[in-house]
């Protein structure tokens, strides 16, 4: 062990040492780049992808154990030429970095394995795309010369009819990528069909672009198919979970539906919960809100804290859902005050977090009625997804639909509290406040209150 760290120490020192070099001094040494040009192409833009012979065959032996999981973020602007005029032809162009990276703690499943890698690496990174165009095509052309770099690395050969023969050709099981708060708009607005801007938007290219490059014939063919299926098995999956009597059991039944998924799926896909959380509090700006943004702004926040902490899909689905119909209600019923009420300066603490719990509690019984309660529903809900896979034109989410019965069962839940806070006998008015309930949660003593929004 002590010998690799070592090994690693020298190299590093070595490369730190080269690039210092290369580098001006007045400028940070770049530590991520990695050096090898391994493709290059004009066909859609600007297009340079960089790996190494060593990154591939670390790539390969994690991929062989059937555990690989990879990232891929696009950076900000590295470069931006000058803006041109409008007489000519070319347009503004950013050259950005697109980095697949691979963390310890998302590959070593054994914990003995984990503290040895996290040892040797925080972070590798096996791909790297500098490009001004990060759309679906060129991330799924990069992703398959990548694939056949690493067959030939792993003692693949080119045959007589120019194709490639042995070699090592598998690839990672899981494509992480970050979200931004066009994703939100994207994913919330789910009765729109699936268009070519979808490939284009953010994480869509990079995830749509893995797909490409790895599915076989039969299955998804984007991420919006994708999503639609994983869904419906994970709303199973809360079932099945919920009949399972130990941890053992759970590893089991999870294990059994990541092989059925496998049939329908190249590898599967996840959104980092932390740019999701981002995402959600980033969402409410002025121009979309207008003086409502900093009355719900906390909403959306803890919104996005709920749901990525949330391990149930048909909880997490519920609680969105009781988000949704808070941001529907377009007037809230206020009880009968008189002038000759006492008003108070604070709410009701005991009645509010009667209401919060209320709300808990239709949370839990909405997200019942949305769970596949047996495999023949999940099978007849796979069959309809896949039956629309090769019509492009009718591909859109189908959260609408997935969430309809809890989005009824929550429309008539009473998530609001009104007190009376002042009275002017005078003018014969009065101004009461409002307290929008949508969670409840416990603190350190145990006591339970309700989480709640001003509106007066």
């Amino acid at each position: 062990m002590e010998g690799l760290a070592s090994v690693k120490r020298i190299i590093i020192e070595e490369d730190l040492s080269n690039r210092r070099k290369a580098c001006p001094e007045d400028e940070v040494v770049n530590r991520n780049c990695l050096g090898a040009l391994i493709d290059e192409n004009t066909n859609h833009g600007f297009c340079m992808a960089l790996s190494s012979f060593s990154s591939m065959i670390i790539y390969a032996h994690l991929a062989e154990k059937g555990s690989l999981c990879v990232g891929m973020d696009a950076s900000g602007a590295m470069l931006q030429r000058p803006r041109l005029k409008k007489s000519d032809d070319c347009q503004d162009v950013d050259i950005q970095h697109l980095v697949m990276s691979i963390q310890p703690g998302e590959v070593f499943t054994n914990s003995n394995e984990y503290m040895i890698g996290k040892r040797l690496y925080s972070m590798l990174c096996p791909l790297e795309l500098v490009t001004n165009c990060q759309t679906a095509e060129v991330v799924e052309s990069h992703l398959r010369n990548f694939s056949d770099k690493v067959r030939l690395a792993t003692g693949g050969w080119i045959g007589m009819d120019r194709k490639i023969k042995g070699g090592m050709t598998g690839h990672h099981i899981l494509l992480r990528t970050d979200v931004a708060r066009k994703c939100i708009r994207v994913m919330s607005n789910s009765c729109q069909p699936f268009s070519k801007s979808d490939l284009t938007s953010y994480s869509a290219g990079i995830q749509n672009g893995s797909i490409y490059a790895y599915r076989k014939e039969g299955q998804v063919n984007n991420r919006i198919i994708y999503h639609n299926l994983v869904v419906y098995a994970m709303l199973f999956m809360d079932t099945k979970f919920r009949q399972c009597k130990s941890e053992e059991e759970r590893k089991k039944a999870a294990k059994s539906m990541m092989d059925w998924l496998k049939v329908f799926v190249p590898h599967f896909l996840k959104f980092c919960s932390s740019h999701v959380y981002r995402a959600f509090g980033d969402w409410p700006t002025v121009a979309t809100l207008g003086p409502l943004k900093d009355i719900i702004e906390d909403l959306f926040r803890h919104t996005g804290k709920k749901i990525t902490a949330e391990p149930s899909m048909s909880r997490a689905i519920a609680y969105l859902c009781s988000v949704i119909i808070i941001l529907e209600v377009k007037s809230f019923p206020c009880p009968s005050f008189g002038l000759e009420d006492t008003p108070t300066e604070h709410h009701d603490r005991a009645e509010v977090c009667q209401v919060g719990i209320q709300q808990a509690n239709t949370v839990s019984s909405s997200a019942s009625l949305i769970e596949l309660k047996s495999e023949d529903e999940l099978y007849e809900k796979a069959k309809e997804v896949m039956s629309e896979n090769n019509k492009f034109s009718k591909h859109f989410l189908n959260g609408r639909e997935v969430a309809r019965q809890a989005l009824d069962a929550l429309s008539t839940h009473r998530f609001w509290h009104v007190h009376l806070v002042s009275v002017d006998k005078a003018k014969g008015t009065a101004v009461v406040r409002i307290r929008i309930v949508y969670d409840i949660e416990t603190d350190k003593e145990g006591s339970t209150r309700g989480v709640t929004l001003n509106y007066s």
